[in-house]
């Protein structure tokens, strides 16, 4: 997937070959698991930074995007409150 779906993507600014839903839903699925925990693999984060980084992205998703990461909890911090 990385090689595919990552990283042409990350280093693309066409929006017509990488569409708008298409990079958000690779950064989500990049930092959050299914349940909404926080997930990162260590060689992820940059090409998701820069998979947002293209013309046409709403500034407001990106930045409802990176405010669900950011606030995600971890397994961690869920298995502590249980």
């Amino acid at each position: 997937m990385q090689r595919e779906g990552v990283f042409p993507c990350a280093k693309s600014g066409d929006v017509d070959q990488w569409p708008i839903k298409y990079r958000l839903g690779l950064v989500e699925g990049m930092f959050l698991s299914e349940d909404g925990q926080l997930q990162i693999a260590a060689t992820l984060p940059k090409y998701g930074v820069h998979a947002l980084n293209a013309p046409g992205i709403d500034v407001a998703s990106a930045r409802e995007l990176l405010s669900r990461i950011e606030n995600a909890p971890t397994a961690l911090a869920l298995a502590l409150l249980r």
